[in-house]
Parts: C-alpha cells; structure tokens; sequence
C-alpha cells in the first residue's frame, strides 16, 4: 500500500483544484479516524498542492497547519488528532506554504530601478516585503516617467525582463519562415513543470516518458487551437530512464513550434465550388424565380442562377 501511494505521489498527474481539496479532505478523514502515519497519509495531497501557487496551497493547508478552533467534548478527539498531525508535518508544511524572498510581486518591486528617487527607493525598502499578500498598496513612482513630461518615454521598455508575455513581434526569421518559429527551441525544462504551464495555457496533448521508445513515447507536442490556425510545439525527453524509473519524464528539451491551417480549406473549396447538394439546388431554383420580381433584380445575377 505504501508503496502504492509514493507512486501516485510521484507522477505527473493534472490534479485540479478540486481534486486537491478532496485529497486533504479524505487525508484529514483518515488522522480523524486514528490513523497515525501522517506523511504516508498526505503524501498524495500534498503532491497535489505542489502544483498551485501560494495562495491555493494556504487555502488548502492553511486549515491543517493553524490551530483548530473547535471546542467541545465531541471535539475533543479530533483535536488532539490533528495536533499531533500538525507537529508531525510541521516543516513539510512551513516547507509548502513559505514564499522564497524573491518570489511573487515583493521580488519584482525589488529588483526595479529607482533612479535617483529617494522616496520611492524608500517605498520599495518598506513596503516589498509586505507585497506579497498586500491590503493596501502605496502609490510608487514609475522609474523612467517620474520625472519625464514626454509621452514617449511611457512606451520605453522596462529594466527587468517579464516572466510572461501573451503576444511577441515577429521577428525577421519567423517573417521568412512563415510556418514556424525557432524562437523558443532547445531549452530544457521540468516537464511536469512545464506540462501544467501548457495546460493553463490552452495547451493539450503533451504525453511523454520512458515507454514505449520504438513507437515514438519518448516524443511528443503540446498543441493550441488558434482561429484558423492550429500550434504545434514539439518535446521530447532529455532524462535518464533510469533515473526517472522508466516512468514520466523529469527533463524534456523544446523543439520548435509550427502552424498549421484548421484543416477546413476542403470544406469552404466544395461548399464555394462544388457540386449542389439537394437543398442548394432547392435554394439556388426559389432564388431564381424570386430575384426577377423584385427592384434590386440584376439581370447578371439572375442568369448565373440559371441552370
């Protein structure tokens, strides 16, 4: 059984939020139930809220890592079970539930230029640390239009590089290629990482691991459907099977991104210049009979619905 759940626990499963708070639910119903092996028990739920970001992963353990609130004799079991689970999983909580310093939006005001502005160089030393989970937040200066009176420099580009960006010029390469981009080839990323990134992005179909190597497993793409166009961004694993234990894929290297037309030229060419179906004939006939009565009736028109 243990050995069961470390290999759930393990895998690169797209655990939706809602899975994650049933996970900790049951686990919770379980330590309620005298089960005493807490870190086997949250093992799952906890792999689970390692896919979210900080603040899904207080509401989901912030409930298991504060003190219980309860009171009552009938309560009085349960709270002593969840004391001693809390003790028991305190460092993996503090471990789950602590932001590193430059994460979030603390570290972005930290690491933006403050030129020669003493009083937003003194906001950004008071109020970072607190921009992690702000009330209220002050009002700071912009680095480069503080003190410019141009319109242009609000358009100049910012001294840190963003994290993400929904839209990117083409650049002249791309321009020429028409149907693909290198631009994001040749990186290794964490797949799993990787793979849940693509997926709140619209991305589907990414698959891929140490199985089935004669058959292309080890290979694969993550695709987005696009208005008229269909992108297809290209993986394939880079780990050791060995290390993986021939299972999913820890590192995967990105290959370039193609574009591909809907597939749907087919159907617009015989729709707009094929043979008439029965009810286009029916149609194309009333049209005929109809368009001479009325005043906006052209003569070349009505002949090209004649037979």
């Amino acid at each position: 059984m243990l050995r069961l759940i470390r290999s759930v626990a393990e895998r690169d499963i797209d655990w939706t939020l809602v899975d994650a708070r049933l996970l900790v639910h049951r686990a919770g119903e379980l330590v309620h139930r005298g089960h005493t092996r807490y870190e086997e028990i949250y093992r799952i739920p906890f792999a689970a809220a390692c896919r979210f970001g900080f603040q899904e992963r207080r509401e989901l353990l912030g409930r298991l890592a504060g003190p219980s609130r309860r009171s009552g004799s009938r309560t009085q079991g349960r709270r002593v079970r969840s004391e001693q689970a809390r003790e028991a999983l305190a460092e993996r909580l503090q471990e789950l539930l602590t932001e590193p310093p430059g994460h979030g939006p603390a570290g972005v005001v930290h690491n933006m230029i403050w030129e020669c502005d003493d009083f937003a160089r003194l906001l950004a030393e008071e109020y970072g640390p607190r921009l992690a989970a702000p009330e209220a937040l002050p009002l700071l200066r912009h680095w480069n239009t503080a003190r410019s009176a141009k319109p242009s420099a609000r358009w100049l580009r910012q001294p840190y590089k963003q994290a993400f960006r929904e839209v990117y010029l083409l650049t002249p390469a791309e321009e020429r290629t028409g149907t693909f981009s290198n631009r994001f080839a040749g990186h290794v990323l964490r797949y799993g990482q990787a793979k849940t990134l693509l997926n709140q992005r619209g991305w589907t179909g990414l698959s891929i691991g140490h199985w089935d190597y004669e058959c292309g497993g080890d290979q694969g793409a993550a695709v987005r459907e696009l208005s008229g166009w269909r992108a297809r961004w290209g993986m394939h694993v880079v780990s050791f099977p060995e290390a993986d234990g021939w299972d999913t894929a820890s590192l995967c290297a990105s290959e370039q991104i193609t574009f591909h037309r809907d597939g749907h030229e087919d159907y617009w060419h015989s729709c707009g210049f094929g043979e008439l179906t029965e009810t286009a004939r029916t149609r194309r006939d009333v049209l005929a009979r109809l368009l001479p009565r009325l005043r906006i009736a052209d003569p070349s028109i009505t002949r090209q619905l004649v037979p």
